[in-house]
């Protein structure tokens, strides 16, 4: 017989089971009766799941809407390829499409689509595998001679269409043509207002309780009660009748298949442009309606306070330069597993930063603790919950660190004699909080939002600083960011100058000279780097 042990935890489609792992297979038994339930056998190679597929759930649940809406986002074979593996696997095929989906934070979207067919047309199903795929064509595209004529290079016409406008004095969205067609783009622009007219949908006005939702009756069930859910702020809808769900393109596919006419998603894209769905000028655009959530949302304060349990001594901390003091009064460190927890959260095992805000009441203003946020520390723990996990929480409409520069005597200080300093992440804040710069916020990301843009002026109307400077990152990302980001402050009133990273400076008394190029943002930077930036009036 083949040795065996008792695992104390429960397997996840049973309540209270006994399961014995034997060296080939699993066995589930009721802890009552003692009774085998399911037997599986164990996989051969790491991260391989056997299940039988009357073991699987197939159902989508809201986080599988919003995976495929976002692969839908990238590109039509992103998307068949996800939606074909939570056909075949279920929700545990969710870990595999989380992988694939996570890769456009690092490489163009381009890349992701093009492994995606390819995937298709190999069989391939691993997410490894794609992402060695995606990391071959960034590579290759490096050492690739400069062409003027590649698939992926827009023809000239389109540039003058593009310079005729805007020379104009146009609107400065891009453009969408019916010739040439950007899923992503066609995404963002969709209005969910128009799909409701142009398929005569019946929505239901008494069940939207916020400004960034409807509630339509299903034409999917033809039922009597309004159970699909539109999110204008996710972009995403699910109809609880039918189990349907995913995005504004996925949603008009289905309706299309409906009527007999089966499309491919670029098919469905041209037909949306084609009926006005889907139109740069379009008042009631999905942009708009996010920007008018965002404008008016306010995150809603937790109780759940992590700090206690917050280490500062992890070596990744340490290898950054951040001291205990920093992570104090950031709220930030370690989170390890802690035993007596009655579950396991994402959080664990990653570095934690608290995200806080800012409320008036009758005494003045008070911190509130709006999330905690986790950053990956291994490659396993970004391509199960992406690089950053954080309970529900709106990031586009707060500024990270905006608690301490209102209410920190010090931050005020050098808020109102140095300006505000805007960065990109938490560990930009945090090595200039070390350096002594503790007037710095976070974007938390290389792009600005309305509801950022109020929060800054909420912010101005109590801490009256001459400047913003934007210190984001080296990278063509933050760079592209940062003149988008001052143009959108400019247009607000707000002074803003824009770090420039190849300026010479005297580090240590030495003959001025440029930036290293080794450094990428602000985090890189050394303490006395830093402090020798801020001597020179830099910041």
């Amino acid at each position: 017989m083949d040795n065996c042990y008792y695992a104390a935890n429960p397997a996840p489609l049973y309540s209270q089971v006994v399961v014995r792992v034997y060296d080939k297979e699993i066995e589930i038994l009721d802890p009552q009766r003692m009774e085998v339930i399911r037997r599986h056998p164990k996989g051969r190679m790491p991260g391989s799941l056997l299940m039988e597929p009357r073991d699987r759930i197939f159902n989508p649940s809201r986080q599988t809407d919003r995976l495929l809406a976002r692969a839908e986002a990238i590109g039509p074979h992103t998307f068949s390829l996800c939606e074909t593996w939570f056909t075949e696997e279920g929700r545990s095929g969710q870990r595999r499409m989380y992988g694939l989906i996570n890769l456009v934070r690092h490489y163009p979207a381009r890349y992701v689509e093009k492994a995606a067919e390819l995937a298709k047309a190999n069989g391939l199903k691993s997410s490894k595998a794609l992402r060695r795929m995606v990391e071959r064509m960034a590579e290759d595209e490096k050492t690739e001679p400069l062409t003027q004529d590649h698939p992926l290079i827009r023809p000239g016409e389109d540039y003058a269409v593009f310079w005729n406008q805007h020379a104009a004095g146009g609107s400065s969205r891009p453009i969408v043509t019916e010739s040439r067609v950007k899923l992503s783009q066609v995404w963002e622009q969709a209005s969910w207002l128009e799909v409701i007219r142009v398929f005569d949908l019946e929505v239901d006005p008494k069940r939207s309780r916020r400004d960034d939702e409807i509630w339509i009756k299903s034409p999917f069930t033809h039922e009597e009660k309004a159970s699909m859910h539109v999110s204008l702020s996710e972009n995403i809808f699910k109809d609880f009748s039918s189990g349907k769900g995913g995005g504004i393109m996925q949603f008009c596919r289905e309706m299309l298949l409906q009527k007999g006419r089966e499309m491919t998603m670029s098919e469905v894209a041209r037909w949306m442009v084609k009926e006005g769905i889907a139109t740069a000028n379009h008042p009631k655009s999905l942009v708009k309606q996010k920007e008018k959530a965002a404008n008016t949302g306010t995150n809603p304060a937790i109780k759940i306070d992590l700090r206690r349990y917050l280490r500062t001594d992890h070596p990744e901390l340490c290898r950054r330069g951040i001291s205990a003091t920093t992570c104090r009064y950031l709220g930030c460190g370690f989170l390890p597993r802690r035993s007596w927890a009655k579950t396991g959260s994402p959080l664990n095992s990653r570095l934690v930063f608290q995200v806080r805000g800012v409320r008036e009441n009758g005494q003045g203003l008070q911190p509130v603790i709006l999330t905690h946020t986790g950053r990956a520390l291994s490659m396993e723990q970004e391509e199960l919950n992406g690089k950053y996990w954080s309970y529900p929480f709106k990031k586009a409409w707060e500024i990270y660190n905006q608690d301490n520069i209102l209410l920190d005597e010090a931050a005020l200080g050098q808020t109102n004699m140095f300006g505000l300093i805007l960065t990109e992440g938490f560990f930009d804040v945090a090595k200039l909080v070390e350096a002594g710069c503790r007037n710095a916020v976070a974007l938390m990301g290389n792009a600005i939002s309305l509801g950022q843009i109020e929060r800054l002026v909420w912010i101005r109307s109590r801490v009256r600083f001459p400047r913003i400077l934007l210190f984001l990152d080296r990278d063509p990302a933050g760079k592209t960011g940062a003149l988008q980001v001052r143009e959108r402050l400019f247009h607000h009133g707000f002074p803003v100058t824009v770090f420039d990273w190849e300026q010479l400076v005297s580090f240590n008394g030495e003959k001025p000279k440029p930036i290293p190029e080794s450094i990428k943002d602000p985090a890189d930077m050394s303490v006395e780097q830093i402090q020798t930036l801020r001597r020179h009036g830099i910041f």
